[in-house]
């Protein structure tokens, strides 16, 4: 059992990190840019960092819906649309890897003359891997409510609950048909 879901995937718990941490970076840069030297080095270095926990998080996230696919072929869910999130995933990690090598350039040259253009490339590519996160982030959806991947680990994880008398209305075998007054 998965001490931080339950019975539940890992792999949905992990992928709102990196994306969420995509769509602000292309924004952090942009201030960067337009402090220019106002900023400290440090503030630099801390966006650099931030890009290299998205970065973690997106070779995490890849691994563990690597190991969700064989469930997700089980349950159905169209090998088309698997390759499609998977290649998506792929190239958003690489988008994101490249801004962190940016950023992390960026931050070592803060104090020197021209790293406005490495600072450049990295928002450039930052807002690419926003891009393509959003694209990946939706052909996941897509996987779940569409074709109904992770349905069943969901109510597998819900175990009894699903079926106890509560969550189906009391359960003492009586009709609590609602009143239409």
């Amino acid at each position: 059992m998965n001490p931080l879901t339950g019975d539940l995937p890992l792999h949905p718990a992990l992928v709102h990190l990196p994306l969420g941490i995509s769509l602000v970076v292309p924004l952090l840069i942009l201030a960067l840019l337009l402090a220019q030297r106002r900023l400290q080095p440090a503030v630099a270095a801390l966006v650099a960092a931030l890009q290299l926990v998205a970065f973690v998080g997106a070779l995490v996230a890849q691994e563990t819906g690597e190991d969700n696919e064989e469930s997700a072929e089980h349950q159905g869910v169209p090998e088309a649309a698997l390759e499609a999130h998977e290649e998506l995933a792929g190239s958003f990690t690489v988008l994101v890897g490249l801004t962190t090598a940016a950023l992390a350039i960026g931050a070592a040259l803060r104090q020197r003359p021209g790293t406005t253009p490495v600072l450049a490339i990295a928002g450039a590519l930052s807002l690419a891997a926003a891009v393509q996160g959003a694209r990946t982030g939706h052909a996941g959806g897509t996987l779940v409510y569409q074709h109904g991947a992770g349905q069943q680990a969901v109510t597998a994880g819900l175990g009894s609950a699903a079926h106890s008398p509560s969550a189906d209305g009391g359960g003492h075998g009586e009709d609590h048909a609602e009143d239409d007054d």
